[in-house]
C-alpha cells in the first residue's frame, strides 16, 4: 500500500490544483471557458468530424490541415460520442491527460533519481508549473503532448535497458508529433 502514497497524492494535487483554477473562473467570470480561440478551433474541427463532414473547420469546404493537432481533435470527437458538450469533453481530456504527465514524471523520476521521494517532489513541479496547469484548464492538446513525450521516453529507456530498440516509443513519439 505504500507504494501508492506517491500515486495518491499526485493525484489529489493534479485534482485539487484543477479545481481551485475552475473554482476561480468560475468565481471571476460566472462560467468555466477555454481561454483561447485555438481550443474552439479544435471544438469546430471535431463537431464536423463528429456530423460526418470530415476533417473540415467551415462546412461545405474540403478537408483541410488547417488544425494542428489533428490527434487531439479526433480525441475530442471520440468523446463527443457520449457527451454532446464538446467545451466538456475537451476540458475532461485535458485534465486526465494532466494527470497522467503528473504520474509519468513521477515514473521517469523514478528511474533517473532513484529516489521515490525526490521522484515525487519533480513530479510535484511539474505538476504545480504554471504553464501545465493553464494548459489542463485549456482544453488544449498541451497535456496530451507532455503526456506522450514521457511516455515515450520511459518506452525508449526500458527498450535501451533491454538492450533492444522497438518501434513502440517511435509510434508514441510520432502520436506526440500529431497531438
Amino acid at each position: 500500500m505504500k507504494r501508492f502514497i506517491p500515486y495518491f497524492l499526485l493525484a489529489a494535487a493534479a485534482v485539487v490544483s484543477l479545481a481551485s483554477v475552475y473554482g476561480y473562473e468560475r468565481h471571476l467570470l460566472y462560467r468555466i471557458g477555454l481561454p483561447l480561440d485555438d481550443s474552439y478551433i479544435h471544438l469546430q474541427y471535431a463537431k464536423n468530424l463528429l456530423a460526418g463532414h470530415g476533417f473540415v473547420y467551415s462546412l461545405g469546404s474540403k478537408p483541410t490541415p488547417g488544425d494542428t493537432s489533428p490527434l487531439w481533435v479526433i480525441l475530442i470527437a471520440a468523446g463527443g460520442i457520449f457527451s454532446k458538450n464538446l467545451l466538456a469533453v475537451s476540458l475532461v481530456l485535458s485534465g486526465i491527460f494532466y494527470l497522467l504527465t503528473g504520474l509519468m514524471a513521477y515514473r521517469l523520476g523514478e528511474k533517473i533519481l532513484d529516489d521515490k521521494w525526490f521522484a515525487l517532489a519533480y513530479a510535484l513541479v511539474v505538476i504545480f508549473t504554471g504553464r501545465m496547469l493553464w494548459g489542463a484548464a485549456s482544453g488544449m492538446e498541451i497535456t496530451l503532448f507532455s503526456f506522450l513525450c514521457l511516455l515515450g521516453v520511459l518506452v525508449y529507456l526500458r527498450d535501451r535497458a533491454r538492450g533492444r530498440l522497438g518501434i513502440l516509443a517511435g509510434a508514441i513519439f510520432g502520436l506526440a508529433a500529431n497531438a
